[in-house]
C-alpha cells in the first residue's frame, strides 16, 4: 500500500491499477472495469465530498483491505485442489496465473463466481491465496529491482506487515 501511494498513506486508482498489474491480477476476467467497481465499493462513506476530496478518490489502509476482500470475492480464485487437478503440482495461485499467462487454458470459472449465485466458499478461502499471490509477485518484482535484496527477505517483511494487520497467512 505504502509503496504505490502518492498520497500520504492513501492509494489512488491509478496506483492501485499499477499494483494489480505488477501482481499479475489484471486479466481477461478481472479487468480495469472490475477493479474500478471494487475500488468504488470499498471506500468508506465520505460525508463532505468537497472538503475531503482525497478520501473520495483514494483508499485508506482500511479501504484497501476492503478492496482486497471485494476483489477476491469477485475473482473467486480456484482452490488449490482445482489448481493441482489442472496440472500445477504446487497448487499455488501465482503458479496457476503464470501458467495461464503462458497461453495455457484456464480453469472454467466456478458457478458460484456469478453475481446472482450464492457463494459456496467462505471469503477467507478466496482472500488468503490472493494476498499470498500479491506477496509472492511483489517480493519477486522488488527483489529483481534491487540486486542487494533477496526475494525471501521481501517476502518475510510483507508477511510480517500482514501479521501486524491481523491477516493470517
Amino acid at each position: 500500500h505504502k509503496l504505490y501511494s502518492e498520497y500520504k498513506y492513501k492509494l489512488d486508482f491509478k496506483a492501485l491499477l499499477k499494483m494489480l498489474d505488477h501482481c499479475g491480477l489484471l486479466n481477461r476476467e478481472f479487468t480495469n472495469r472490475e477493479a474500478a467497481a471494487c475500488f468504488h465499493r470499498s471506500r468508506l462513506q465520505v460525508l463532505d465530498e468537497l472538503r475531503f476530496k482525497d478520501r473520495l478518490v483514494t483508499l485508506s489502509l482500511v479501504d484497501f483491505l476492503e478492496f482486497i476482500g471485494r476483489m477476491a470475492d469477485m475473482m473467486s480464485p480456484p482452490p488449490p485442489e482445482d489448481i493441482i487437478a489442472h496440472g500445477i503440482p504446487s497448487g499455488r495461485l501465482v503458479d496457476y496465473y503464470q501458467h495461464v499467462r503462458n497461453g495455457n487454458p484456464a480453469i472454467d470459472p466456478r458457478e458460484s463466481c456469478d453475481v446472482a449465485v450464492y457463494p459456496t466458499r467462505p471469503l477467507e478461502e478466496k482472500v488468503q491465496p490472493i494476498i499470498q499471490l500479491m506477496i509472492d509477485s511483489l517480493a519477486d518484482r522488488f527483489a529483481k529491482k534491487n540486486e542487494h535484496t533477496k526475494e525471501a527477505d521481501v517476502t518475510l517483511e510483507l508477511k510480517k506487515q500482514c501479521q501486524d494487520l491481523g491477516i493470517a497467512l
